[in-house]
This record gives structure tokens, C-alpha cells and sequence, in this order.
């Protein structure tokens, strides 16, 4: 009869194993392996050198066991802007097809080197953005948009000059100030709560050829007692439309655009080339060296007619507001075609349509975590009975130690790749784990405290959709944040009849919270905290956002009892 050294510790093995993969946590998975994710050759890419971007899909990816082709989309940012950008999202080229290596393991080479890759001449490049797809780019190999930093030793960005402190004039307000008939003040606002302000702001325009430089015409003053930075532009044409932007940011920071939030007509380019000259003619074309959202101001107003110059309303301090974009209502476009038209009616039943759509999203990607953890489970079972089995043949072989290494290897694995419930919910523990696998990947610190009651009148669905968006909305903060250390801290518990869930985030401090989100494709990410909103609402709770400057908390409270 053999003796062996470790007789116990195979069942101890098994019993966890069994344990873990009872009926009871059958929708159970691990976490992920160190490794997963974005991976970069070198570590420290150069502009003028090659770079492999190798992607490794985690389980909970999108694009794991994905057997199509798959491509990167990808450009240089700056100034808050994706620029270079090879190909559209759902065009697929040769130069931005991945090769793939081995099962969820694609790659790809930028070469002869960065710069070249994507053609973009002198522009310094300092970051990449990166984003893996499916080839028809519904699958998203992670959720959040990946960036890595890039060093430029040919081409430098502008260098800002000192600040220059000037009293701001007087008889000006914020926004587009006209002083004469050739001379215009701007005035931007830039003052947070704790007296903070960006680093520098100057303008670009066509009264200076769009070009960023530190010359009179460009470069703001600042005031710091009234909290705003301004600029006066001379020799102006008055009946000439101007386009511009202000370009403020902070040194070693973020640069980004902004038009004047006060400006009466703005040039988009990704929705202006769609307006037809019958809707709205001789409109202005975008300038060449704007990017985004681009102001226009005219010192000389155009004279409208009045169809009725004599119009009073007939109780003006109880005004009934709609706000509606017109474009987006109408089936021409133009304001006659919607006062014509019962579009507001539309436009609510299309807004619940989109908001049920969402809705529907959300549930199928719930579904697909839990499909996603069985899978997992029964893989991890399958290993470790593999890895037993294997522990057993060198026993019996009589190689003790070599058997002693590799059941200490085995059950550091085991022990790693368990799944630690987080609550009693299998759906919950599920999300939950989900997104936490996304936030590791980014470097992002979870904790979850959940007592979540055993009977609860709130449907699962409703429940596991509030964590759902709550941590969406949490990464996508953290990713944000500029935070060495980012974190979410989730909390649960009843109260009497109401359960509160309690989140805390780390946040950008410079951005201030206004109920949208930062994503650039915000149309398909609007609804996250309006469908918390709805589900708090439906059952008779509320929620609070509270914005604290480097960390924000959310607080979600609903009647279970």
C-alpha cells in the first residue's frame, strides 16, 4: 500500500471545488489572469518607431472565443480630438486588419514607425487612441476606449507663454462683447469653486488664420478678481461672419476647444454638410483649422421681418418652455414643417421607444455575463480535475517533490481563479464581477460591501440594471479621473422598508458634474443615469448625485420591504 505525503489535500481540493460549483453558485466565475488586455512592444512607444499592439481577450470580453476577423480603430490625440483616424467604424482596410496569433490573441504593427503609420506630417503625437472591434463593429474587445502615451522627440506642441494679468474692461459681459462697429471683446469664465482656473487660453479664429501663437491676437488675458480671461480683436469687417474657438488647457495636462457657450450659431462638422441650402442658404462653411463645435459671431445683425412686430404674451411670468431641436424632429429639417407638425408628440414617443431600447440592451448583455459565467465554471472544473489527475500520476509515479510543486502551483490557482461571491444574487455577483474585471484592467481599485435582504419586492432585472449603470458610470469616471490610485467603493443596505446603495468614485476635479456623460458617442450612452432614475422612481425612491470634486458619490435608494 502506498503512502503519500499529502493524502488530504486532494479532497480539500475537490471539496472547494465542489463547494464553489454547488447548485447554489452555479452562475459562479473567476477572475481574470494578469496579462489580459491591451499590451504594448516597447513598453514605451517612440513616434518614430514601431509599435505592436497586441490584445489579449479577457473571458468577459466581447471578442472572446470570437472567430471573425478583427480590426484596430485608432488615432493621435489631441486637444481633446481623435485625429488621423485611418478608416470610419465600420470600414474595414488592410491597414487596420489584426493578425491573429493564437485563440483571442490578435496583433497588430504600426511601422516603418508611428508617424508614418498614420501619415499625420508635424503634429507632435503625445497619445494614441485605441479601440479593438468586431469587423461589422458591434463587438468591442473592452468597453472603455484605451490610450497610451507615446514620446515625440521630433515635434514639439505649442508652448503657451507666461500669463498675462490685465484688468478686464469695463461695460462687457461673458460671452461675445460688440464695442463698435470693427471692435469685438471676448470674455470666457474659467473659476471653479476652490478658485482654480486653466493654465492658459488663447483664441483661434479667421481674424487670425486659425493659427495658435502668443501674439496680441491670440493669447487672453486673464483677471483673476473677476474670474475670466478675455481678449479684445480689432479691425474687424462688420458684416462679415467670424468663426472661432477657445483653446485653454493646463501645462503637462489636458488641451481642449471650446466655443462660446453664449454664441447665437455654431458650425458642426459632423452635422453641417446634411443641411440642405434649401433649409438654410449660404450658410456658412466650416473653417478648416476647427475641430469640434466652432462659434460664429457678426457684428452687424441681419434685419428680420416680423409677421407680427406687435406680439405680447399674454402671462410673461408663467411661461410654458419646450426645448427641441428642430433638426432632429422634422422630416425637412425646417421650423415650418415642425410648427406645422404634431412633432412634440412624436418626439416623447420616440424618446420612450429609444429608452426601452436601451433597456433591452441592457438586459441581453446581462443575459450574456451569466451565459458567460457557466461557461467559466465548467471550464474551471474541467481544469482542475485535469491538473488532479495529473497530481495523481506523480504520485504514483513516486515523484514527491516535482508532486509537492505542482499541487502548490495548483492550489495557488485555484484559490485565485475561484469566484468570491459578492451578495446572495447570482446575477448581481455576476455584473458585479463582470465590471470589476473591467476596472483591474485599468488599474481601477473595487470594493463591495452588499447586505442585500433576503426578500426583496424589486424585480432582479431592475436591481442588477441599477449596479449595471452605476459602475459603467463609475469606470468611465475613474478612466477619467487622472487619479494614481482610482477607485470604486460600493456599499448596500436596508434601512426600514428602503434599501440605499451608496457609490464612491474617483473624478476628474476639474470637470463639473452636468448629467451627461463624457463618452463621444454620448447619444448611445445617454440613458445611464436616467434609467437609475426611472427604476429609483418606480419604486418609490430617489437618487442623489453629489459632485466632490476629485471623488463622486451617488446614492440610490428604492422600497424592497
Amino acid at each position: 500500500m502506498k503512502k503519500y505525503k499529502f493524502p488530504l489535500l486532494p479532497g480539500l481540493l475537490l471539496s472547494c471545488l465542489f463547494i464553489a460549483c454547488s447548485d447554489d453558485n452555479k452562475e459562479d466565475l473567476p477572475d481574470l489572469q494578469p496579462g489580459e488586455g491591451m499590451n504594448y512592444s516597447p513598453k514605451t512607444p517612440d513616434a518614430d518607431q514601431p509599435l505592436t499592439i497586441t490584445f489579449k481577450a479577457p473571458t468577459s470580453s466581447a471578442l472572446f472565443g470570437y472567430k471573425g476577423e478583427v480590426y484596430i480603430h485608432t488615432g493621435v490625440v489631441g486637444e481633446g480630438d481623435w485625429q488621423y483616424v485611418p478608416a470610419e467604424w465600420n470600414q474595414n482596410i488592410d491597414k487596420c486588419k489584426m493578425t491573429k496569433l493564437e485563440e483571442n490573441i490578435w496583433s497588430i504593427t504600426l511601422e516603418p514607425d508611428i508617424r508614418q503609420w498614420f501619415q499625420s506630417g508635424k503634429t507632435p503625437i503625445e497619445k494614441l487612441g485605441i479601440v479593438i472591434r468586431s469587423s461589422d463593429g458591434s463587438k468591442k474587445g473592452i468597453d472603455i476606449d484605451s490610450f497610451v502615451k507615446v514620446t515625440d522627440h521630433k515635434y514639439q506642441g505649442f508652448s503657451p507663454a507666461e500669463i498675462k494679468h490685465a484688468a478686464l474692461p469695463g461695460n462687457v459681459e461673458e460671452g461675445i462683447n460688440v464695442i463698435n462697429n470693427t471692435t469685438v471683446t471676448l470674455v470666457l469664465y474659467d473659476k471653479d469653486t476652490e478658485g482654480n482656473h486653466k493654465d492658459f487660453a488663447h483664441v483661434l479664429g479667421d481674424f487670425n488664420n486659425w493659427e495658435l501663437t502668443n501674439k496680441e491676437d491670440c493669447q487672453m488675458c486673464r483677471d483673476d478678481a473677476a474670474g475670466c480671461w478675455w481678449i479684445t480683436l480689432n479691425n474687424l469687417n462688420p458684416t462679415k461672419e467670424y468663426a472661432f474657438q477657445y483653446y485653454v488647457g493646463t501645462k503637462g495636462g489636458e488641451v481642449i476647444r471650446l466655443a462660446d457657450a453664449y454664441c447665437e450659431k455654431i458650425l458642426d462638422p459632423g452635422h453641417d454638410d446634411d443641411i440642405p441650402a434649401s433649409t438654410y442658404p449660404d450658410n456658412k462653411r466650416y473653417p478648416k483649422g476647427g475641430k469640434g463645435i466652432v462659434s460664429v459671431f457678426k457684428i452687424q445683425r441681419d434685419n428680420y421681418a416680423w409677421s407680427v412686430p406687435d406680439f405680447k404674451m399674454q402671462h410673461p411670468k408663467q411661461p410654458v418652455i419646450y426645448e427641441m431641436h428642430l433638426r432632429d424632429f422634422t422630416a425637412d429639417h425646417s421650423m415650418l414643417y415642425s410648427i406645422t407638425n404634431d412633432t412634440l408628440k412624436d418626439a416623447r414617443q420616440e424618446a420612450e421607444l429609444l429608452a426601452l431600447n436601451q433597456q433591452q440592451k441592457l438586459k441581453e448583455q446581462q443575459n450574456q455575463t451569466l451565459a458567460s459565467r457557466r461557461q467559466q465554471t465548467l471550464s474551471l472544473q474541467e481544469n482542475v480535475q485535469r491538473d488532479l489527475h495529473t497530481y495523481e500520476t506523480l504520485m504514483d509515479n513516486g515523484q514527491y517533490e516535482e508532486a509537492a510543486h505542482y499541487l502548490e502551483r495548483l492550489t495557488f490557482t485555484f484559490q485565485k481563479e475561484r469566484f468570491h461571491p459578492i451578495c446572495g444574487d447570482n446575477l448581481i455577483n455576476a455584473i458585479l464581477d463582470s465590471k470589476r474585471q473591467t476596472a483591474s484592467q485599468y488599474n481601477i481599485r473595487t470594493s463591495f460591501q452588499l447586505l442585500l435582504p433576503e426578500k426583496m419586492k424589486i424585480e432582479t432585472s431592475d436591481l442588477s440594471s441599477i449596479f449595471f449603470n452605476l459602475m459603467d458610470n463609475g469606470i468611465e469616471s475613474c478612466q477619467n479621473s487622472h487619479s494614481s490610485d482610482p477607485f470604486i467603493q460600493i456599499t448596500a443596505s436596508q434601512n426600514a422598508n428602503f434599501l440605499t446603495i451608496h457609490m464612491i468614485n474617483s473624478k476628474d476635479p476639474s470637470y463639473k458634474f452636468n448629467h451627461k456623460t463624457n463618452k463621444t458617442d454620448s447619444w448611445a450612452h445617454g440613458f445611464g443615469l436616467a434609467i437609475i432614475e426611472e427604476i429609483a422612481s418606480k419604486y418609490d425612491g430617489s437618487c442623489q448625485w453629489i459632485d466632490g470634486g476629485d471623488v463622486f458619490e451617488s446614492v440610490v435608494m428604492v422600497e424592497v420591504g
